[in-house]
């Protein structure tokens, strides 16, 4: 419930693009009733890397993420973000730059042309996530804590 699980598929579902293709992976608590997906594919527990393979951008539709693991995954893998989160997540994605911030109130239109100016300019996007990615790099932290003691 707090990943915002129906929230996704409700958006998903409403995305009039047919190129676009929307997944979950994992196995959470809510059930999902498989028929009524439409266009989107589920999937069980699966390999960050083989997640990582298989999207072009991670649509993050938590109501809140403090420290997503999932987002800076996909930085380091060069893959953009798209949320409607608040807390932390605004400032781990510089939008315009390696993701896009959407507000809960946009419209499924504005998501959308959020998605296809992502698509647009994939390059740019990637680059500044694996850029940006290096910032929460956890082992230039251990250095400096190393370097503390």
């Amino acid at each position: 419930k707090e990943k915002g699980l129906k929230e996704f598929i409700s958006i998903a579902k409403k995305i009039k693009n047919k190129k676009f293709k929307f997944y979950i992976f994992g196995e959470g608590s809510i059930k999902i009733i498989k028929k009524k997906l439409g266009k989107i594919k589920l999937y069980k527990w699966t390999k960050k890397e083989q997640i990582y393979k298989k999207i072009n951008v991670l649509f993050v539709t938590s109501n809140i993420e403090n420290c997503p693991f999932n987002v800076l995954e996909a930085k380091s893998y060069g893959i953009p973000t798209v949320t409607n989160s608040k807390g932390g997540i605004t400032e781990i994605i510089k939008h315009n730059k390696d993701g896009i911030l959407i507000n809960k109130e946009s419209t499924i239109e504005q998501i959308e042309k959020s998605f296809q100016k992502i698509l647009l300019r994939y390059e740019f996007f990637k680059k500044n996530c694996i850029i940006n990615s290096n910032k929460f790099n956890i082992n230039k932290y251990s250095v400096l804590i190393k370097n503390l003691n």
